[in-house]
């Protein structure tokens, strides 16, 4: 009798081994679509993005792919590199930058979308407000008020006493961004005049606007952290530090690239929380219910090496306000 149901046991056990192993093999792996408007690798956004999925249990080629399609400067490609991973049947779509997230919310109202960029989802329409998003877009926008861009002309002004006017680089496509006149009456304020705006289109337009920007006769510059600008945020530091023009931008990692400050946000944290959304709308929750986070949390870094190569001797109370000093 022991033989007999022993047999049985085993039987049974070489007959449904087989369903089991195609069922583990065959689980979904869930497939993350990532947009881009430059590239989509060597970012801490990007790179912070993948480590904290991996920190919550989600393993690339297992349990989740990401498909990359990035438009590497060229901005009109964008609808059609959204349709490219739509096509792919993703499961979440993530948009990594400002210029990317309304190409990818245009592209679907079905699949999940989760951005990142933009200041004002709202007034762009691709969410019904910042507490219900209500559709399929939602996650963090770059700033809660554009009030930042004034505290960058401010710490520029400690940095540069004599300061008397600022040019701004950025590479978006309004003629005058709408945080422009918030801008504008920070410089009143400190006395510094606002230069008309210098649009990049790419890398080898950076030298082009720096000359411009001596010309205009500005004593500093104010660069945006957009696709172009922070992708190749070696090349332009480098250019402004030939020129001998200090500069402040939005995300450390210019700082750390060669300009003189950064202020702004953290892009690395904002990664893991763009992670963290994904995670929970591929366990099942509603886009529609995730509310759209704004960032509390800015830093101050400053490059002290770039400083002194520019001869610049910073005040002691702006040192003393820096989250990092780069020596």
């Amino acid at each position: 009798m022991k033989r007999r149901r022993f047999l049985r046991i085993v039987s049974a056990g070489l007959l449904t081994a087989p369903f089991a192993v195609e069922a583990q093999q065959t689980a979904k792996a869930y497939r993350i679509g990532l947009l881009c408007a430059v590239k989509c690798s060597g970012s801490p956004l990007t790179d912070g993005f993948r480590q904290r999925l991996r920190e919550l249990g989600w393993l690339e080629g297992s349990t989740i792919n990401i498909e990359t399609r990035a438009a590497e400067g060229q901005l009109e490609r964008l609808p059609d590199l959204a349709s490219e991973l739509l096509q792919l049947n993703v499961d979440v779509l993530v948009a990594v930058s400002a210029t990317t997230v309304v190409p990818a919310a245009k592209a679907t109202t079905s699949v999940p979308v989760v951005f990142f960029g933009v200041s004002d989802p709202v007034k762009l329409g691709i969410v019904r407000s910042l507490a219900h998003p209500g559709g399929n877009v939602t996650r963090f926008t770059y700033t809660a008020s554009y009030e930042y861009f004034g505290k960058q002309l401010e710490f520029l002004k400690m940095a540069v006493p004599q300061l008397r006017r600022v040019s701004v680089i950025y590479d978006l496509q309004e003629s005058r961004p709408n945080w422009w006149p918030i801008l504008e009456q920070a410089g009143r304020a400190l006395n510094v005049e606002i230069a008309p705006p210098l649009r990049v289109r790419g890398p080898e337009t950076f030298q082009d606007a720096i000359a411009q920007s001596a010309r205009m006769r500005s004593g500093g510059v104010i660069v945006t952290s957009a696709s172009t600008t922070y992708a190749y945020r070696e090349l332009l530091t480098e250019q402004l530090l030939r020129a001998r023009l200090p500069s402040i931008a939005g995300l450390r990692e210019f700082a750390e690239a060669g300009g003189v400050l950064s202020y702004g946000i953290n892009l690395r944290a904002v990664a893991m929380r763009l992670a963290e959304y994904v995670d929970r709308i591929l366990r099942g929750a509603a886009p529609g219910d995730l509310p759209v986070e704004q960032p509390t949390t800015f830093e101050l870094v400053i490059n002290l090496k770039a400083a002194k190569a520019m001869g610049l001797t910073l005040p002691p109370p702006l040192l003393a306000r820096a989250d990092q000093v780069i020596e």
